[in-house]
């Protein structure tokens, strides 16, 4: 349909979000798009994304505690 789209990695999220609207806050960019050429490649891929997530929100959060929590309750909701 031509309008920009983005898939997310929600951090430690278990729930079903398909159809709800959701508002994301961009931190910092990972790496740019990339071709993988089987599926292994793309899990290993995204496992390195989130450890990095982690570590620059871990330090994000060190600098500027009022940064809101990154976790999401069973409901969907923003926790904390």
């Amino acid at each position: 349909n031509g309008e920009p789209s983005v898939e997310a990695y929600l951090l430690d999220f278990h729930g079903d979000l398909y159809g709800r609207d959701l508002v994301l806050e961009f931190v910092v960019r990972l790496r740019p798009e990339k071709r993988f050429n089987d599926i292994a490649a793309l899990v290993e891929q995204i496992d390195r994304d989130v450890e990095q997530a982690r570590a620059i929100l871990s330090e994000c959060l060190q600098v500027a505690p009022e940064c809101p929590p990154l976790t999401y309750d069973a409901g969907s909701q923003p926790s904390g």
